[in-house]
């Protein structure tokens, strides 16, 4: 997972001269999520956009960067849906996990065990480039076979 680099300095008053604190500035990329908005606003069609969006953006936030071995996951057990998904968009429990098949029919994200929901990288992915065009490869080549096995 990538890291913020800060570079400090000092800050100081511009007519007085006089130091005011210290600032930082980034020296390297901070973590980040992509996203592709015409491809997830497309395939939202015929949802609840506020509300899916709401989740989708929740599952982002916690899903794994693509360089982890676990790939993109975000973990949505009962806790997460109940301590930190329905607090954050005010949904109930059960729209929740409405709204989580909802976004697996979309194949915005798809089940990839036992409260493990994996995020289409075609969508949005959190990682390099490099990572994220090997993610879509994969989900593309493993949708393939689910599809026609």
């Amino acid at each position: 997972m990538a890291q913020a680099v800060w570079k400090h300095y000092d800050k100081f008053d511009k007519e007085t001269g006089e130091w005011i604190g210290v600032g930082a500035i980034p020296v390297k990329e901070p973590d980040f999520v992509k996203m592709y908005i015409t491809n997830v606003i497309g395939a939202m069609e015929n949802l609840d956009v506020t509300s899916s969006i709401a989740v989708f953006i929740c599952l982002c936030k916690y899903a794994t960067y693509l360089e982890n071995e676990e790939m993109g996951v975000a973990v949505v057990g009962e806790y997460e849906v109940e301590h930190v998904i329905a607090p954050a968009t005010k949904l109930s429990k059960s729209r929740i996990y409405g709204i989580l098949k909802e976004l697996c029919d979309k194949e915005l994200i798809r089940k990839v065990g036992r409260a493990r929901y994996q995020i289409n990288p075609i969508y949005v992915a959190k990682g390099q480039w490099s990572d994220i065009n090997k993610m879509i490869i994969t989900w593309e080549r493993e949708s393939f076979n689910i599809r026609f096995e």
